[in-house]
């Protein structure tokens, strides 16, 4: 995408000024608009910003329900199996993707404009005058916010990827690939910067308070450091972050399962608004199942795996509340039911979850355990109970009895897939990072995943808890490499 497309890729927002009315207030319908009229008033300012947010969705594939991130990283793992009769869905669930897969092309290219958007945005912020420094400070800790949480979820879908950290299209088409450690470091400068330019206030498209959380503030940004510093196995950082957002009064853990994925939910750090008038998710449209899952295409073909739903404890209320049923002559279906609205049962109004506060809770509890502080105050077993306090209601249940890491770390996992599944990929991302806690001389992913493969169909190799880089991307950069294990045409 070169510089001169400002106009088409940065202002979407006000082109469609009406779609995006709920993020930003700006009068009257907007045909065209040059550059110096965009940064001249912080409500213009601001629109550009709020286009990534509706862009993810209304267009962008990243958090589009059957092609976003959550649908098919689950799909890949162990989370979700398809009944679609459609082969490029089918690939992804037998984990048989090919490197010309459309889908996650359109994942790669997607959140690579987003970058762009992002980096453009700052550029344009900086030379502004006619924006005040809070304004520029607001923005600009918005947009590294959002680069730095695109470039982690590519990292986690690709691994090695390429560091897009300016609009020049010159440098940008000659890219290499960045180790993993790198482009952490690059994420942990933007978030610290973000940190220190947000504040925790929630605002508006023109910057005044508001009780949504659909634009990142501190704490959302606090919240994916203490991920990302998890990820690095930084646990002392890791515990500090999540420390933060968990000592924040703003934020609480909702007692009623079923309010925790609702607009007004205590528990969200930051989600998505659906675009437009919609009141339900794409997740919700898309993960609900009103019909045999093997008479549709992409929407509504996917089902847990038998192993996911058996993990569950049977006095687990997520199990009860979160995982739907559906029984009809082909057989019984479950179904992640997170989302309980869609285009036919429209009755409560949710938003999409990006970030909440139970998932810091686990990453404080895992980064407690791998210090050793197992049991007793302050510890990973006071965390971890904290959630399975809301999970059941027998109190024998309610308190953790692992006594040592690999108990520990049995119980981490449980919790994470329970609370966590089919949010954002972190099943995937974790059973990747994680040594095998059978065997640490292999991943976690080559324990469980040839488990479930008899169940999803195909065969599990270890190269596959990776997507291969888009190969028409490849062909137009010489200094792309591919992941091991993939070649053109598979």
């Amino acid at each position: 995408m070169k510089t001169r497309s400002i106009i088409t890729v940065a202002i979407g927002c006000l082109m469609v000024s009406i779609s995006c009315k709920k993020f930003v207030e700006v009068d009257g319908p907007v045909t065209s608009i040059t550059k110096n009229e965009v940064y001249t008033s912080p409500e213009k300012a601001a629109s550009v910003v709020n286009y990534m947010y509706y862009d993810m969705v209304a267009t962008d594939v990243f958090a589009q329900g059957y092609r976003g991130i959550s649908t098919l990283a689950a799909l890949s793992a162990d989370e979700l199996r398809t009944y679609s009769p459609l082969q490029e869905y089918m690939q992804i669930n037998t984990n048989a993707v090919s490197t010309n897969s459309p889908m996650f092309y359109a994942i790669w290219s997607s959140v690579y404009t987003d970058i762009y958007r992002a980096n453009l945005a700052m550029e344009n912020i900086a030379q502004s005058p006619a924006l005040s420094s809070a304004v520029k400070n607001q923005l600009t800790g918005e947009c590294k916010f959002m680069r730095a949480f695109f470039h982690f979820y590519l990292s986690g879908l690709y691994g090695k990827i390429p560091l897009a950290m300016t609009s020049d299209y010159n440098v940008n088409t000659s890219l290499e690939r960045k180790p993993v450690g790198e482009v952490y470091n690059a994420i942990v400068a933007d978030l610290k910067d973000a940190q220190s330019l947000l504040t925790d206030q929630y605002v508006t498209g023109t910057n005044t308070g508001t009780a949504l959380r659909i634009r990142p503030n501190k704490a959302a940004a606090t919240a994916l450091l203490a991920k990302v510093y998890l990820y690095m196995q930084d646990w002392t950082n890791a515990e500090a972050q999540s420390t933060l957002v968990i000592g924040n009064s703003t934020y609480a853990l909702e007692p009623d399962l079923l309010n925790v994925f609702k607009s007004t939910s205590r528990e969200a750090i930051w989600h998505l608004q659906p675009a437009g008038t919609l009141t339900y998710t794409q997740d919700g449209q898309s993960l609900n199942l009103t019909a045999d899952p093997a008479i549709g295409g992409y929407e509504n073909t996917s089902v847990l795996t038998q192993a996911l739903y058996n993990t569950f404890d049977a006095a687990d209320k997520r199990r009860a509340n979160w995982i739907g049923t559906l029984t009809v002559p082909a057989g019984t279906f479950r179904f992640v039911s997170k989302y309980k609205s869609n285009r036919t049962n429209n009755t409560s109004v949710e938003f999409l979850m990006v970030f909440r506060l139970a998932e810091q809770y686990l990453i404080r509890a895992e980064a407690k355990a791998m210090q050793g502080k197992l049991n007793g105050p302050g510890s990973a077993a006071e965390d971890i109970n904290k959630i399975r306090n809301r999970a059941f209601d027998p109190p024998s249940l309610k308190v953790t009895t692992a006594v040592t890491l690999l108990e520990m770390m049995a119980e981490i996992e449980y919790e994470r897939k329970a609370e966590l599944f089919v949010e954002w990929g972190n099943r995937m991302m974790d059973i990747r990072r994680w040594k095998g806690f059978s065997n640490p001389a292999v991943n976690r992913a080559d324990e469980v995943m040839p488990l479930v493969m008899p169940e999803k169909g195909g065969t599990w190799s270890s190269y596959k808890t990776l997507f291969p880089v888009p190969q028409a991307d490849i062909n137009k950069n010489s200094k792309l490499d591919q992941n091991p294990g993939y070649s053109l045409g598979n």
